[in-house]
This record gives C-alpha cells, sequence and structure tokens, in this order.
C-alpha cells in the first residue's frame, strides 16, 4: 500500500469489521505506527478505541502508536480513548 491514506482506510476497515478478532486488532495497532500521516493514524486510532476495549497489551501499542502524532491529533486520538474507558 503506497499512500498514508489508503493503509489507513484498509486498517479502518479491519478495525468495522463486526468479527474481528484481538488478534487482527493486534495487527491494526501494530501497523498503525506506519500511517505516516498524523490526521490518518489518529482516525485509525479514534475508530480502534471507538470499536473495541482496548486494555492491557493493546492499550500499550495504542500508546506507541500515538507517539509522532501532531498535537491536535495525539488530543484527538487520547480523548477517544478516555471516552471509551468511561463507556466499559
Amino acid at each position: 500500500i503506497e499512500s498514508a491514506h489508503e493503509l489507513g482506510r484498509v486498517l479502518r476497515r479491519a478495525v468495522a469489521d463486526k468479527g474481528r478478532s484481538d488478534r487482527v486488532l493486534d495487527g491494526v495497532l501494530r501497523t498503525a505506527p506506519r500511517v505516516s500521516n498524523s490526521h490518518e493514524r489518529a482516525n485509525v486510532l479514534i475508530d480502534a478505541a471507538a470499536q473495541a476495549t482496548i486494555t492491557g497489551d493493546l492499550r500499550q501499542r495504542y500508546m506507541a502508536a500515538t507517539t509522532g502524532l501532531g498535537k491536535h491529533d495525539e488530543t484527538r486520538a487520547l480523548a477517544a480513548l478516555a471516552r471509551a474507558d468511561g463507556r466499559q
């Protein structure tokens, strides 16, 4: 996949799959740092937080994927995780 936008779309689609396993989510969160565009990567993380329970190793991967985001996108991604924590 050549562009950050295309990679982000693929990862977001994997997260949205209703039959998605934690293993797939782990793969998405491991791959998310390869999305070079900050906005696109934040969108992947926001979707992951909205669609899945992010705890344990998945939470560590999520936090690692926020490294290098622009300040605005980092705030968006972390706020999505905090909202998800509030729903649990």
